[in-house]
């Protein structure tokens, strides 16, 4: 049922133990906006960009319904199977827009070299993702926040 030995409860505890505790740790090389501002004066690499972030978004929120999912006392075998699946879905897909990305920036004679501790391996793929996607949301709420700030809600 499972791609790896022992037992998957065990393994993806183990996995994500702490997750909340280490969020620094995946801070990425390059921010969102670092990454906005390479893109500045390229429609077609801004859009890609955007779908980039929009992968790595649903990746991640993705790997916290894993964890959320692990935190239960009860376990259940073929829920994790689907949500597994589902994650590994997720995860093959943020990797190909990072790819994407990747090759894109080279086409247009931007800098990816950057890139290279990120292609490294699906682990790698997977904090840059991770913690892109984190910022993002930090972005968003700054954004929400100001915005509320203005409206004299929060004075």
């Amino acid at each position: 049922m499972f791609a790896f030995d022992g037992d998957p409860q065990e393994r993806f505890q183990e996995t994500f133990k702490n997750f909340e505790e280490h969020l620094e740790s995946y801070k990425p090389i390059k921010t969102p906006q670092e990454l906005r501002e390479i893109c500045s004066d390229n429609e077609i690499l801004k859009q890609i960009l955007d779908d980039m972030f929009k992968y790595c978004a649903r990746y991640a929120q993705d790997v916290w319904e894993m964890n959320e999912f692990l935190k239960r006392d009860e376990f259940d075998a073929e829920k994790f199977d689907e949500i597994d699946k589902k994650r590994t879905i997720l995860h093959n897909s943020a990797m190909d827009s990072i790819n994407i990305f990747s090759r894109a920036l080279k086409k247009f004679g931007k800098d990816n070299s950057w890139l290279i501790d990120v292609v490294a391996s699906r682990a790698s793929y997977a904090k840059f993702a991770i913690g892109t996607a984190l910022m993002l949301a930090d972005e968003e709420y700054e954004i929400i926040k100001s915005k509320d700030k203005g409206d004299g809600k929060n004075e």
